[in-house]
């Protein structure tokens, strides 16, 4: 259990880089991927995941009020899940998670804008009391107000990974009943190329934003993959 809880509240902690109070960069998805992949005992897939998450979302910046997918999070949460179902023998080591989590990242993330939201939404009622404050000529509790709100992202990540993990394990555990092994098998091929699929996403999202193309990345990548292997 300890094995599985430090991770979940390190990447609600991470998470905290979110909001600008706590920004410190250790949020980005890459060193996300590297710190959670470490204490799970699975660097390679952390650094994996979370290259090809850096790359999806490089180009996008939280400027403006602009609400970015939350990769990080999504990321670890799935890293989590893929630590569980392996290390439970919920589904079997020739099983390549990791393949399924290429897709799963990205709707995690964009799910996670909700959240974000939320996060603004509060933020917002804490200004308004810091405001009331400054009317009354009163000291605003300024370092107060942002301990709230960092501890409002942190309990919100917190449900988020309790949430999203055992659904995760549970769609996991499915695709391996339902599929037979040999379904699984040419996907073991695309691993070496996840960075490369990251590539391609990036280059696709610069040239396209407004689509979303990344998609399109996505099946480069896969079609690439079966193309060298």
């Amino acid at each position: 259990m300890k094995a599985v809880l430090v991770p979940i509240l390190v990447a609600a902690a991470l998470n905290l880089d979110r909001r600008a109070f706590a920004q410190s960069g250790l949020g980005r998805p890459l060193v996300t991927g590297l710190i959670i992949g470490w204490l799970l005992g699975d660097l390679r897939l952390g650094l994996t995941l979370g290259l090809w998450t850096e790359l999806l979302w490089l180009w996008r910046l939280t400027v403006g009020g602009d609400f970015t997918p939350n990769g990080a999070l999504a990321l670890s949460a799935v890293l989590v899940a893929i630590s569980l179902s392996y290390g439970y023998n919920l589904v079997k080591d020739t099983l390549p998670l990791d393949v399924l989590a290429f897709a799963l990242i990205p709707v995690l993330a964009h799910l996670l804008i909700i959240q974000d939201k939320l996060d603004r939404g509060f933020s917002e009622r804490l200004l308004k009391f810091i405001h009331r404050e400054l009317e009354e000529k009163e000291s605003p509790r300024i370092m107060t107000w942002n301990l709230l709100g960092l501890t409002h992202t942190f309990v919100g990540g917190l449900i988020f990974l309790a949430l999203a993990v055992p659904l995760l394990i549970l769609f996991f555990t499915l695709c391996a009943r339902i599929l037979p092994q040999s379904f699984w098998t040419p996907f073991i091929n695309f691993r070496p190329l996840a960075p490369a699929m990251g590539l391609i996403s990036m280059a696709a999202s610069f040239t396209l934003p407004a689509l979303k193309i990344y998609a399109l990345g996505l099946i480069c990548g896969l079609a690439l993959a079966f193309f060298l292997y």
